[in-house]
């Protein structure tokens, strides 16, 4: 569990609000090419990631009409999600920020050079594993996708191999979407360090998964605030 002072983050959590580039939700001007198909925002690609071996289902979910439609389809999956999704889905999730990122690398660059130093969070009323929740003048929670997009911040910034989509390919496996099969090495935990200013940690349970070379990680289910704008209704829950 990680604790944000308010003020001092840059939180995203509607995609015409700050920061809303850095959403799952957010429609990309340019679709990802993965495999067959092509995906209009990164949520569609991470929930079709789920069924390496469930093409079908692959398919629907690319040509889900909007996020929140191929979300509903990835949930409802059933037994067709991989077994190992659960410890495979923080480096699926590195691999759909990166291939985001290099569909639309001007953009994203911008953005995560606006953000500084500051904490990059995800708010969420109702997702603590990836998000974190607004509680009073903080937000409460794991906020694993904020922490992979300051992994990344950091990593482009050192000019690391680690930046770049194909550095995760071989740890996952997502079927037809790669265009191969891939033998799945050992998963990695989420990223340390990247607190910022404002961020205190909270104990964490003992660790459970890989850790990254040389650095030192909390267990994987630990893994949006510069003063913004009123959120926007159209957006993600």
């Amino acid at each position: 569990m990680r604790v944000y002072a308010r003020d001092e983050v840059c939180g995203f959590r509607f995609t015409r609000a700050a920061w809303g580039e850095l959403s799952n939700f957010q429609p990309l001007s340019t679709p990802i090419p993965a495999g067959p198909w092509t995906f209009s925002t990164t949520e569609h690609l991470y929930q079709a990631a789920k069924f390496a071996a469930r093409p079908d289902l692959q398919e629907r979910i690319a040509m889900a009409a909007t996020a929140k439609e191929a979300k509903t389809i990835g949930g409802t999956g059933g037994a067709g999600i991989d077994p190992d999704w659960d410890r495979m889905r923080i480096d699926a999730m590195r691999w759909v920020l990166r291939r985001k990122r290099e569909i639309d690398r001007d953009e994203i660059d911008r953005v995560l050079a606006a953000t500084g130093e500051r904490p990059i969070v995800e708010v969420s009323t109702r997702d603590t594993f990836w998000g974190a929740r607004p509680a009073g003048d903080r937000y409460e929670g794991r906020n694993a996708l904020g922490r992979l997009w300051m992994e990344l911040r950091r990593q482009l910034r050192e000019n690391d191999p680690q930046s770049r989509a194909d550095a995760w390919i071989d740890r996952i496996r997502v079927g037809r979407l790669a265009g191969r099969s891939f033998p799945v090495s050992k998963f990695q935990a989420l990223p340390d360090g990247e607190a910022g200013s404002g961020v205190a940690a909270m104990p964490a349970r003992p660790q459970e998964f890989g850790v990254c070379p040389g650095r030192a990680n909390p267990p994987m289910e630990e893994v949006s605030a510069c003063p913004t704008t009123a959120p926007r209704p159209n957006a993600p829950p």
